[in-house]
């Protein structure tokens, strides 16, 4: 998904934005780019590609036992204290860097190192993970194949267009066709929710 891998991202914006524009190839252009960084692709990916086959058992025993020692030393960042607070309190200013509190926690130089993003990154993953968890909500918002977008009059003629043409899966993949307008999502949103409404409607003779 967008918010699990950037190749989720890419391969969606092929399906949804198509290639008329140019493709963008950027990671820094990425929604949720605190949260896709290189740096933790092995917290995101790694039990996913064992559980597919693609990671050695071995490989991933590694990877758990260091996942381990990572969460143990962020832990103990907030519980470890001096004078100028505990570490994690010293790691949020920007001029605190990992070297500067290496004696305060007894881990190897990277995980030292991903201690100090991790900390210093957390507020900002904080709000990602609630954007990506609402866009989540959005994609669970399925929109019919046979949905007829052209009859709904409040779009405007690009949204009706566009939607024609690309057919988004959900409300989430109709959001991010370039050109569409969050207007335009929220009439789309509306107007499905009126026909599951009307779909679900026992007539009055029917249901006596």
């Amino acid at each position: 998904g967008r918010g699990e891998a950037y190749i989720g991202l890419l391969v969606d914006d092929l399906v949804t934005r198509g290639i008329d524009e140019p493709y963008r190839m950027l990671s820094s252009r990425a929604e949720h780019r605190v949260v896709l960084r290189h740096d933790n692709a092995d917290l995101r990916l790694s039990d996913l590609g064992y559980e597919i086959g693609l990671l050695p058992r071995e490989v991933h025993a590694a990877f758990v036992a260091r996942r381990a020692v990572l969460a143990g030393a962020i832990a103990r960042a907030d519980v470890v204290r001096s004078p100028a607070g505990t570490v994690a309190e010293r790691l949020r200013r920007p001029e605190v860097t990992a070297a500067d509190v290496a004696t305060d926690l007894d881990v190897d130089a990277e995980i030292l190192d991903r201690v100090a993003i991790e900390i210093k990154l957390a507020g900002y993953v904080k709000r990602q993970e609630v954007a990506i968890a609402r866009a989540a909500r959005d994609e669970s918002t399925d929109v019919p194949d046979d949905f007829r977008f052209g009859e709904v009059s409040a779009l405007s003629l690009e949204a009706r267009e566009k939607f024609t043409r690309f057919k988004p899966r959900s409300l989430g993949a109709a959001a991010r066709i370039s050109g569409i307008a969050p207007a335009d999502v929220a009439i789309l949103s509306v107007a499905l929710h009126r026909a599951r409404a009307s779909a679900g409607a026992v007539p009055a003779a029917a249901s006596a």
